[in-house]
């Protein structure tokens, strides 16, 4: 810092000459878990105290940033970068204390929900696709049991089984999403053919046609 010559008393002329000072600066230090409001109020009355500034200070030089060698309050980063925040001039101490608390805990929740939320509704779907394969592989199942039976008997098995998947089919319609019910009506008219044709199949190997 430097003091100009007759700074002090330009009547007796002090300092008589230009010197040059060296002084710690004064700081402000709290614990990182002193309230944001606490932190803001007191920056605010050290703003009031030294902002007019004085003879060795021009004005609005200290509170400030400057020469602090320890981490700032996340606060009073903000209250010299932006000033007194919106939510600290028009919420009481005590709401502002949960604003705090809940933003610490909200953000994190956001940060983790927000993606999930995004990569639900594929989720959904492969889901649905899943069941819709698993069905069409065991019909495929079916089917090939009967084409292959010769007896009524291994054509009544394969029948049962046909019937036990459209029964789980009529169970998707209620359980999958509206997005899948074109696939689910599909599956099922696709079951009731086949099952068609081994009725018809069972029923000429019963009471084959008299010559």
């Amino acid at each position: 810092m430097r003091i100009p010559e007759g700074l002090l008393d330009l009547k007796a002329d002090l300092p008589r000459e230009e010197i040059t000072l060296m002084a710690p600066a004064a700081l402000l230090v709290c614990r990182e878990t002193l309230h944001p409001r606490v932190v803001e109020q007191l920056l605010t009355v050290a703003r009031e105290v030294h902002g007019a500034g004085s003879l060795l200070d021009p004005p609005q030089r200290f509170p400030t940033r400057d020469g602090v060698d320890v981490p700032l309050h996340e606060a009073a980063d903000s209250f010299l970068a932006r000033g007194e925040s919106f939510l600290s001039r028009v919420l009481p101490y005590w709401a502002l204390r949960w604003v705090v608390h809940g933003r610490l805990i909200l953000l994190p929740l956001l940060a983790v929900w927000l993606p999930l939320f995004k990569i639900l509704p594929w989720l959904i779907r492969w889901r649905g696709n899943r069941v819709l394969e698993r069905h069409y592989a065991l019909l495929r199942d079916a089917e090939a049991v009967v084409a292959g039976a010769g007896r009524p008997e291994p054509l009544r098995e394969g029948i049962a089984r046909l019937e036990a998947v459209r029964g789980q089919i009529e169970g998707l319609a209620r359980r999958l999403s509206l997005q899948h019910q074109r696939d689910v009506y599909h599956c099922r008219r696709h079951v009731s053919l086949v099952l068609t044709e081994a009725r018809d199949r069972l029923r000429r190997l019963e009471h084959p046609p008299t010559p």
